[in-house]
């Protein structure tokens, strides 16, 4: 199951189902407090979260960003994306 969220309305954060998904993919108006949200509502905690645009705003992005890991993918022609996932503590 994946969820998308394009801005802060999408994805219907009410429907309750939309946080038992696996992967969300972030991207659009407001990825940092959609961030936060999915971090506060999923139900997985290991689900996979990607945030579109990330590369080159990482300073727009770093305060919703800190606790978690982030990978790139720098090899990419347009390499903008990045994933997401809790640290190992």
């Amino acid at each position: 199951r994946i969820a998308i969220f394009l801005e802060l309305k999408s994805g219907n954060p009410d429907n309750k189902d939309i946080w038992n998904a696996d992967v969300f993919f972030i991207d659009g108006v407001g990825r940092a407090a959609c961030l936060i949200n999915v971090l506060l509502r999923r139900k997985k905690k290991n689900s996979v979260i990607f945030l579109h645009d990330y590369v080159g705003r990482e300073n727009w992005y770093n305060w919703s960003v800190q606790l978690l890991e982030k990978e790139t993918y720098p090899h990419q022609e347009n390499p903008t994306l990045c994933k997401l996932y809790e640290k190992e503590l």
